[in-house]
């Protein structure tokens, strides 16, 4: 089942199937132009040009494409069929052609029947060359006698082990020989354990796993292939031997979820280009059985369109543009391997020689995603074994009744799909004398949540303007969507940070005769500070629009059950320290007290400050470094002890493996980190589910108080003939902060009724206490990590301090001794940072060239860096 076609077939075999084709596509195609819907998603939709989509309509006049976004991600199919199948449903009426993926295409929306059966097409079209794709990859969206979308790139997934663990052990070598008994060995071995037999760091990391490699170890798939479509098939007795064991070792803790931290991990292939660690280098290896995983993307066609044939001819195009193969991972054509994306960015790393082996090895016997329907459902019975004390076989039956009732369900909707893919509306024309406005919005978040909001203000803005007849506003896509270009390409344009101290001068617009001449506006009403930071050669640059501060979460509910007093706008370090120690008893004796989420370094820097330490002083120009000053030594020592002792999660910091290392912080820990998202409602009243965590800015110590945010702004480009209708808007902007669920930048709409009505009370209490921080003069700010180069230096100076707290947490070093060392390399850094030529210029190429020198600096000073940078020097 599911093996790859023969397509050199006989005439009369051809036109066979080509009477099976719906009606609409045996339809006499006249010179009617037909407009097709694209749905794509906010990152696919990057790689979407203009330049692409000209060629494909020069290619075929009679039809014309429209670009939109849409949210291709689902819900687990086995955390409830309904509710995945309705918003299958929605994205299938979103376009005609689909951006999909191997998590959100399979076998219940294709059940369902949302998506167009493409077999008859590709085999009736002599232009289609299917030995162009790799085998696996061609195979994997085809099940049931159907194929459901053609593939365009993959993320190969596969086995990453650190050989000097293996040593240490005395554990041969992953290689593709391995047993399932040969893999459960390895984990435990190479597990490590405190003198009492406690596991404290896990043989294993699965936190990137997806199924393919539970296929892999099981050598067959759980699903029927006797009968269409294939049913379910997980009680057997191989699959209970899997699962029993894997639920052992997850039971017994050898399993982590971290990422590429253990001996031996699950991930990505673009983790090994990267060194990470330099006492740390980690190798490939292949899945038992000699494969590797994917994550794979491509494009499908919805039922509802009522032209398949043209629909198809895109998503075919779609297959052999490099935009598209080469925007991350590995092309699934053959043909467009090595191939560049010339318009836009690319994502994909090129491997070294040995890796690119490896992959090519495991490609040639690699596992389709096909071959992985209903596997989904072994998490599900895991998770049953664990909650309700079943056996494998138990939960296995369980769990396959529950998959055979789903696909009813799926099938029932086959006749009521009711799928139908709206005509793209046509743009309505803007009223003669009247301009439109082109705002660029950078965003983190991406697809909008609000968007139908900012259209509204939009529009209602140009419908009161007296100049403008539409504000466009666009999430920039491709090169646009560097900030670098935002200036060149819209008249003007938002950041979620201040980026004023690093953007080309002579691009923007001084906003001071504008300020100065608005009524409305009032310097001192912006909250403390600000206005200072949005200032360079003493003239204004950016409007303030919003807060973006970072905070402690606390669930009100642990709380209140350990008998511990929830916290106030005045909570004390010792507050903080006795609540740690009072809630640790109270929990499980793998959950700390603390679990940060985000980047754990910024979190630890703030608490050092609450003790009176501050290792990196940013109140001054280039920053003072302090690590061995003794006070600043005793309060990172108080920090990191509580570390040690399991009341702060702690997580590897130093790592430029991954860039930055981030954690999801603990669902079940009661006090977490979270930063107010420019986009996203943090206590939406009557919308947003209960929430027992409430927020609170970080705990005052006796010298220092630690705040850490960024500052969303608005600019104007100075190429922009309409500037004071780009004023006009962004100032409109400025009064408007419930579209950003933040904290306003001005003081007077922090209480205002407008906005306690979209957010919580407890937000706007929150506001007012961060208002009341930033006029404390013991109020001490910290860097969010935002903001271009300053960031990258600030990133740089970082690494060393970060490398000291590792070796004294996780290796038990000295900590005098590395403080001492890290002081030394990010002085001779910060030294060599200096000398670099100051320039006035922010465009891409400019910036990377002057990235080059910072990491050039760093890998000079500190030689173990230099392979580590390695991609970043070339």
């Amino acid at each position: 089942m599911n093996r790859i076609k023969h397509f050199l077939m006989m005439t009369f075999i051809v036109i066979l199937a080509a009477s099976a084709l719906p009606q609409a596509i045996l339809r006499a195609q006249d010179s009617t132009t037909v407009t097709l819907t694209l749905a794509v998603s906010d990152f696919m939709r990057d790689a979407i040009t203009d330049k692409l989509i000209a060629d494909f309509e020069a290619a075929h006049p009679n039809i014309k494409v429209s670009v939109k976004s849409a949210d291709p991600s689902m819900p687990s199919v086995t955390g409830g069929v309904d509710k995945y199948l309705s918003a299958l449903h929605d994205y299938a009426s979103a376009g005609d052609v689909l951006d999909m993926n191997s998590r959100t295409l399979n076998w219940a929306g294709t059940q369902a029947g949302y998506f167009l059966d493409l077999a008859p097409l590709t085999q009736s079209d002599p232009t289609l060359n299917s030995d162009d794709f790799y085998p696996a990859m061609w195979q994997s969206f085809q099940w049931d006698k159907g194929i459901w979308a053609l593939p365009t790139s993959a993320q190969i997934v596969l086995l990453s082990y650190d050989p000097a663990a293996f040593d240490r052990t005395g554990v041969a070598y992953p290689n593709d020989k391995w047993t399932l008994d040969d893999l459960d060995a390895a984990i435990r071995k190479l597990a490590v354990t405190d003198p009492s037999g406690k596991i404290t760091s896990p043989g294993m990391d699965i936190g990137f796993a997806d199924n393919s490699l539970l296929r892999a170890l099981l050598g067959e798939g759980v699903y029927d292939s006797s009968v269409l479509p294939n049913t379910p098939a997980l009680d057997k007795p191989a699959t209970a031997k899997l699962l029993t064991t894997w639920a052992k070792l997850d039971a017994e803790r050898f399993l982590g979820r971290d990422f590429n931290k253990a001996p031996l991990s699950v991930v990505p292939v673009f983790a090994l280009t990267f060194s990470g660690n330099t006492d740390q280098k980690r190798v490939g290896a292949l899945f038992p059985g000699g494969s590797v995983g994917f994550d794979l993307d491509g494009f499908a066609v919805s039922a509802g369109t009522l032209h398949p044939q043209e629909s198809y001819e895109l998503a075919k195009f779609l297959t052999t543009r490099a935009e598209i193969t080469s925007r991350i991972g590995t092309p699934a054509r053959k043909s467009m391997a090595g191939a560049q994306n010339p318009d836009g960015p690319s994502f994909a790393r090129a491997l070294p020689a040995d890796l690119q082996k490896l992959v090519d090895q495991g490609l040639a016997n690699a596992i389709p995603v096909s071959e992985q329907r209903y596997t989904e459902y072994l998490t599900l019975a895991s998770e049953k074994m664990k909650s309700d004390k079943l056996d494998a076989e138990s939960a296995l039956q369980t769990v396959e009744a529950q998959a055979a009732a789903d696909q009813k369900v799926a099938a029932a909707k086959t006749d009521k799909a009711s799928i139908v893919v709206a005509t793209p509306v046509p743009v309505a024309a803007v009223a003669a004398g009247k301009i439109i406005l082109n705002f660029g919005l950078n965003s983190f978040i991406r697809p909008l949540p609000n968007r139908e909001a900012w259209d509204k203000l939009a529009n209602d803005f140009s419908a009161s303007d007296p100049q403008v007849g539409k504000v466009d506003v666009t999430l920039p896509n491709g090169p646009d969507g560097d900030p670098a270009n935002f200036a060149d390409k819209y008249d003007c344009f938002y950041m979620p940070y201040n980026a004023v101290p690093t953007l080309k001068l002579d691009t923007l617009l001084n906003l001071d005769p504008f300020l100065n001449a608005d009524s409305t506006f009032d310097k001192s009403d912006v909250v403390g500070g600000v206005m200072a930071q949005l200032q360079r050669d003493n003239k204004t640059w950016a409007m303030p629009i919003m807060i973006e501060p970072s905070a402690l979460k606390y669930d009100t509910e642990q709380f209140k059950k350990a008998g511990v007093p929830l916290p106030d706008q005045n909570w004390t370090l010792d507050a903080f320290n006795d609540a740690l120690k009072t809630l640790k008893p109270t929990l499980d004796k793998d959950t700390p007290p603390f679990d940060p989420a985000g980047p754990g370094g910024q979190v630890l820097l703030s608490l050092i400050a609450a003790y009176g330490g501050l290792p990196l002083d940013y109140r001054t120009t280039p920053v003072t470094v302090k690590f061995s000053d003794p006070d600043t030594v005793a309060a990172i020592r108080q920090v990191l002890d509580l570390a040690k002792q399991g009341y702060i999660k702690y997580d590897e910091l130093a790592a430029l493996g991954g860039v930055i290392r981030i954690s999801a912080g603990g669902k079940d820990s009661p006090i977490t980190t979270g930063r107010l998202g420019g986009f996203r409602v943090i206590r939406n009243n009557g919308t947003a589910p209960a929430d027992p965590f409430q927020q609170i800015a970080f705990p005052r110590g006796s010298k220092y108080i630690p705040l850490s945010y960024s500052i969303g702004t608005a600019y104007i480009s100075a190429s922009t003939k309409n500037a004071d209708a780009c004023y006009r808007w962004i100032s409109t902007l400025a009064k408007h902060p419930e579209l950003f669920s933040a904290m306003p930048a001005r003081r007077s709409l922090i209480n205002d009724p407008a906005l306690a009505a979209t957010q919580s009370k407890e937000a706007v209490a929150f506001y007012n206490q961060i208002d009341a921080l930033l006029q404390d003069p013991n109020t001490i700010t910290f860097p969010t990590g935002f903001g271009g180069e300053s960031s990258l230096i600030g990133f740089l100076a970082q690494h060393w301090l970060f490398e000291a707290f590792d070796n004294y947490v996780l290796k038990s070093g000295d900590l005098d001794a590395a403080l001492a060392q890290a002081e030394t390399y990010t002085n001779d850094f910060l030294e060599c940072a200096a000398k670099i030529p100051a320039t006035n210029t922010s465009g891409a190429e400019d910036r990377q060239a002057r990235d080059k020198l910072y990491f050039g600096c760093a890998s000079t000073i500190d030689p173990r860096l230099k392979e580590t940078l390695g991609n970043f020097l070339q």
